[in-house]
């Protein structure tokens, strides 16, 4: 069974894409040290393998993102920041919900690409971001 990382400034992020990539690249300028998990599609090849052999900060995992049993407590246990930014909003929106209601995890934050979906998540715990407009408490953690 894999330990759970007791780092105060643990980051799991599900899904490789150009935001995942950008937040990815925010936390590695930062003055803070990192401990952030990538969690990637299985089937994705091209998933960051520069960035990761860039840093020690990253670990990678390839797992079938759309299979619910991929989503390990391990993964999201004592995490300082959970993102979901996959390309897919709709995998982005179930994979949040299951995490917060499985392991009453804090600080999640799920990308959408559908403003239809802004209020979806309001008092949950769950905070919907765009692509292109990231909110100011997760920019915060790299500044």
């Amino acid at each position: 069974m894999n330990k759970v990382s007791k780092s105060k400034n643990r980051i799991t992020i599900f899904g490789y894409s150009d935001i995942s990539n950008f937040i990815i690249e925010s936390f590695l300028k930062s003055s803070e040290n990192y401990d952030i998990t990538l969690i990637v599609d299985q089937k994705d090849n091209s998933s960051s393998s520069s960035l990761i052999r860039a840093s020690n900060q990253i670990t990678l995992k390839k797992e079938n993102l759309n299979d619910a049993h991929a989503i390990n407590e391990n993964d999201y246990k004592n995490n300082l920041l959970t993102i979901l930014a996959t390309n897919d909003t709709k995998l982005n929106i179930l994979s949040a919900a299951l995490i917060k209601s499985t392991f009453s995890t804090n600080n999640i934050y799920c990308c959408i690409n559908n403003v239809k979906y802004d209020e979806l998540f309001n008092g949950k715990g769950i905070e919907i971001f765009h692509p292109w407009d990231l909110p100011p408490k997760l920019k915060h953690f790299w500044k």
